[in-house]
């Protein structure tokens, strides 16, 4: 079965907990949303979104599984079906781009995570 993405997900997991985002592959010319980001922190490109509890779920056992606390998640979500197709774990992939200006509780987890006793 073919699939055509219409958006990009990134998921932030730290410490068993996780942050989803999308973003609109609409305006994309190629494969690579990179290309057309913008450094404008004041564009929004990636919104917020609720991750489904099971989803969540999977990837905490999954971070679990491999030893991970802190990791960021990469799928396409597909046209048809909304189902989350995976691309890839990036186990130090970029995230700050995603809360910029610390709306969505992101930046001050990881910086309690960074300062917890060890």
């Amino acid at each position: 079965m073919k699939r055509t993405a219409a958006s990009a997900c990134r998921i932030v997991s730290l410490d068993r907990r996780c942050f989803a985002f999308k973003r609109s592959r609409a305006d994309l010319n190629g494969l690579d949303w990179r290309v057309a980001q913008s450094s404008d922190p004041f564009r929004k490109d990636w919104i917020p979104i609720d991750l489904d509890a099971g989803v969540a779920e999977k990837i905490a056992s999954l971070s679990d599984d491999i030893a991970i606390c802190f990791g960021r998640y990469d799928f396409l979500i597909d046209r048809q079906t909304g189902e989350l197709v995976f691309l890839e774990l990036n186990a130090h992939g970029q995230w700050v781009f995603l809360d910029y200006f610390e709306e969505y509780g992101l930046m001050d987890c990881f910086i309690n995570w960074l300062k917890r006793p060890t």
